[in-house]
């Protein structure tokens, strides 16, 4: 028997955190252009609620960007996708906080790319301003 690989920490407390609270995020709950807010107090609830987030749009075949809050790095972010067996760089991109992102053109990017539209996901998106109608977009708040 071949001796099994440890887990990276970070992968397997999220993964332990959703199997025992049971988060999933209803696919239907968002429309083509429209916005939900959900909240989080810890690294860990912030994860588990990503994580199935980015799966529906992976399962969609949409382009998704996580934009980081505070306290998340981006190679934990890395990381933590890594749960996702189907995670491709080409698909999910993870930006800093503080970077401006002109979401009509990452829009437009994703269609251009074939995808059937945009997903982001990440802190202080209230921000937004205007959107395509091909975007979906997880707000999350501390």
């Amino acid at each position: 028997m071949a001796a099994r690989t440890p887990m990276d920490p970070d992968r397997e407390l999220a993964l332990r955190y959703l199997a025992a609270r049971g988060i999933v995020l209803p696919q239907a709950a968002l429309a083509w252009g429209e916005s939900l807010c959900r909240s989080y107090d810890s690294a860990e609830a912030l994860i588990a609620q990503v994580l199935p987030w980015f799966r529906q749009g992976l399962e969609n075949d949409e382009r998704c960007i996580w934009q980081l809050g505070r306290g998340l790095t981006v190679a934990a972010a890395r990381r933590a996708l890594g749960a996702l067996a189907e995670y491709s760089a080409d698909q999910v991109d993870i930006v800093e906080a503080d970077v401006a992102v002109d979401w009509v053109r990452e829009e437009a990017r994703a269609l251009g790319q074939g995808y059937r539209g945009l997903r982001i996901g990440g802190d202080r998106l209230h921000r937004l301003g205007s959107l395509g109608q091909r975007t979906r977009t997880l707000c999350f708040c501390e």
